[in-house]
C-alpha cells in the first residue's frame, strides 16, 4: 500500500460492505500503513457509483453501532476534499419513456 497514489475501487457505492464504519478503517489503515496524517494516507481516490441505487447492507444492524450508514456519511469522507461530477446522460436505453420511468424509480418517485 506504500507505492499506491491512486486508488480507484470498481462501483464503489455497490459494495454492500462499503458502510461508514468500513470506509472509516479503510482511512484508518492507509494512514497507519503509509505513515501520513493526510486522509487516506495521501491516496488519491477516484470514486464511482450510483448512491440513489441500494443503501448499504452492514454488519452491525441491530449492534450500539446502529443501521449501517452510506459511505458518504463517514467521518473519513468528511476529511477528504472530494469533488462531485454527475453523468446526466443516459447511454444503455434509447427509449424517452423509460428513461423517464427509471429515473423516477431512482429518486424514489
Amino acid at each position: 500500500m506504500k507505492w499506491i497514489s491512486i486508488l480507484l475501487p470498481k462501483k464503489f457505492s455497490l459494495q454492500n460492505v462499503v458502510c461508514s464504519l468500513y470506509v472509516q478503517m479503510l482511512e484508518y489503515v492507509a494512514r497507519q500503513v503509509r505513515s501520513n496524517d493526510k486522509p487516506f494516507g495521501g491516496i488519491q481516490l477516484v470514486l464511482c457509483g450510483d448512491f440513489l441505487q441500494l443503501p448499504p447492507v452492514g454488519r452491525n444492524e441491530g449492534s450500539s453501532q446502529g443501521p449501517a450508514k452510506f459511505c458518504f456519511q463517514s467521518k473519513a469522507w468528511e476529511k477528504c476534499n472530494l469533488y462531485t461530477y454527475e453523468l446526466p446522460k443516459v447511454h444503455r436505453q434509447t427509449d424517452a419513456e423509460f428513461i423517464d420511468i427509471l429515473q423516477n424509480i431512482r429518486v424514489g418517485r
